[in-house]
Parts: C-alpha cells; sequence; structure tokens
C-alpha cells in the first residue's frame, strides 16, 4: 500500500491523499498511527536553510528513508537551494513536511510525497501521476453522496443511472446490499443475461460518473493515460490510474469485509 501527499497552490493547504489497497481504504497518512509520516520529532528549527538539507534532516529525525527526483523537480523549477524558515515542535514529521513544502510550491508545478515499501519519495505531481496502478473495485461498495461532492454532474449522472435500472432508491450510490442506483440487486455471476445487462447498466453509469467527478483530465476519453475497464459479469470495475486518483475514489468505497 502507497501512502501519497500532494501539495498545490492552488490549495489553501496540502491535499493529503492516501492511495487505498483493492480491498482496504485507509485514513490519511499523516494521521495513520501506523504510517512513519505519524512519527513525532519534539523540536525543529531552520532559518533560510536549503530545502534539501530540510527534507532530509525532517526525515533523519524521524527515521524515514528519503529518495529526492531532483532531476524532475529542478525541470519543474525547484532548485536544492530554496530557502526553508520554520519552528516547530511536537509534531508528525508528515506535517511538518507539508508545512515546509507549502512555502515552496508553485502554482503551476504541485509537489507530490510518495511513501511505499519504507521508502520516501519527494518529487513533481506530474511524474507521481506518471505512475500508474490498477485496483480492482466491487460495483456493490461505491458510495457517492451528491450532497458533499459538490459536482454539479453527479446528481444529474445519478438521476440518469436509475432511469436506466430497474432498481428503485436512494439518490446516490448505496454500499452493501442496498436498492441503490448501483447496487448489485440480484447478483452478477454472469449466468443471467438479463442480470449481466443491469450490471453493465450500472457499472457504465458509474465509470462515467467517476470519469466525470475525480480528475476528468487524467482518463484516456479525455486524452490522459487512466482508464477504467467493466467487468459486468463479476460487477467490478477495473481501474487504472495514478496513486492519488485511486485515493480520491477510495474515498466512495467500501472495502468488503
Amino acid at each position: 500500500m502507497a501512502h501519497f501527499l500532494r501539495f498545490s497552490r492552488s490549495a489553501a493547504t496540502a491535499l493529503a491523499i492516501l492511495a487505498a489497497s483493492a480491498l482496504a481504504t485507509s485514513p490519511s497518512a499523516a494521521s495513520d498511527p501506523a504510517s512513519p509520516l505519524s512519527r513525532k520529532i519534539a523540536v525543529f528549527e531552520a532559518r533560510q536553510q536549503p530545502l534539501a538539507d530540510v527534507m532530509q534532516t525532517l526525515a533523519d529525525l524521524a527515521h524515514i528513508n528519503l529518495s529526492i527526483d531532483w532531476k524532475s523537480l529542478e525541470q519543474a523549477g525547484y532548485s536544492k537551494d530554496m530557502p526553508v524558515t520554520v519552528r516547530l515542535h511536537h509534531m508528525a514529521v508528515g506535517k511538518a513536511m507539508q508545512i515546509v513544502l507549502d512555502q515552496v510550491v508553485t502554482e503551476n508545478n504541485d509537489l507530490a510525497l510518495r511513501l511505499e515499501d519504507g521508502l520516501l519519495t519527494f518529487t513533481t505531481a506530474a511524474k507521481a501521476d506518471s505512475l500508474l496502478v490498477t485496483r480492482v473495485y466491487d460495483m456493490n461498495e461505491f458510495t457517492f453522496d451528491p450532497n458533499q461532492s459538490g459536482d454539479e454532474h453527479l446528481p444529474k449522472l445519478l438521476n440518469n443511472s436509475q432511469s436506466q435500472s430497474s432498481s428503485a432508491g436512494s439518490t446516490y450510490v448505496q454500499s452493501g446490499n442496498s436498492s441503490g442506483p448501483f447496487s448489485g440487486g440480484g447478483g452478477g455471476n454472469g449466468n443471467n443475461a438479463q442480470t449481466e445487462q443491469e450490471n453493465t447498466t450500472r457499472l457504465t453509469a458509474l465509470k462515467e460518473l467517476i470519469q466525470t467527478t475525480v480528475r476528468p483530465e487524467i482518463w484516456d476519453i479525455n486524452g490522459g493515460t487512466a482508464k477504467i475497464t467493466v467487468l459486468a459479469w463479476k460487477s467490478q470495475l477495473i481501474i487504472t490510474a495514478p496513486e492519488s486518483v485511486q485515493g480520491e475514489i477510495a474515498k466512495h468505497y467500501h472495502a468488503p469485509r
């Protein structure tokens, strides 16, 4: 499982995104007690110190292996000598790094931290987004709430899926054995042609919903590299996308137990 932190000048604070595994949804990296990024540092102070030294010192204090992708960072306009001034007390190292990178991130070149297999990689968000991973999602375990999404397209997509499906029910995707527009209903073992067709309808609507509400520019239909494959007979979506996108999708996914 990989932890992914993205830092954007356009946001008031960094967006913490955790890419979940195919069968589990986890809390954010900085707040996950099991994550190395949650390790506390007692005191840390830097006055106009080089970015490279600050990041390495923070990693050393938390006993984290750090790899800095200076090739990608320098191509995006960042340098090892960018000055950083901070004074921190009793703080998780992930939060401390967030504060540091908030000082240097530029408007057009977001930054990213990716923690996987004990190695923390500091790079650009563009480079991190070029690394695709594949996850398998069960149709019945999605929950999309239009009241929380803030996306004007979401209610319309959900209403369309309800009108195309024989299922009646809620205005958002329910998890488990509910009768919502993306619930499995009578199952999807592939032995029943009608059931498979209903699954295809629901999965296609769910696919469109994700491509419309989660980083639309990243999907292949819009010229991106991420893609979604429908497996109607198994009631599943196969999603190949960057870790950050998988993390956004995981926010609406209840993993089977």
